[in-house]
């Protein structure tokens, strides 16, 4: 039987890469903000606003992107129907 020796390497790295959550939400409205159909930029700009006021939630950044994307979304159909 033999014994298991652990040299003095390194330990591999994860499977997945640590991203910050500030980037994840960046990205996910960015999507969410494609999918509606309308720019991403006011949605980035909330996103960021409400992560600095509150210090970094990314919850409450999370709701300003939806907002932002919402309200834009209520122009464009505003605009289209007659």
């Amino acid at each position: 039987m033999h014994k298991c020796i652990t040299g003095g390497a390194t330990p591999q790295p994860p499977h997945f890469p640590k991203v910050s959550h500030r980037l994840m939400v960046r990205v996910n409205m960015r999507r969410d903000a494609h999918r509606c159909g309308v720019p991403s930029g006011p949605a980035l700009a909330a996103v960021d606003r409400a992560w600095s006021a509150t210090g970094g939630d990314r919850y409450a950044a999370r709701r300003a992107g939806w907002a932002a994307t919402d309200a834009l979304r209520a122009q464009l159909l505003k605009a289209v129907t007659p």
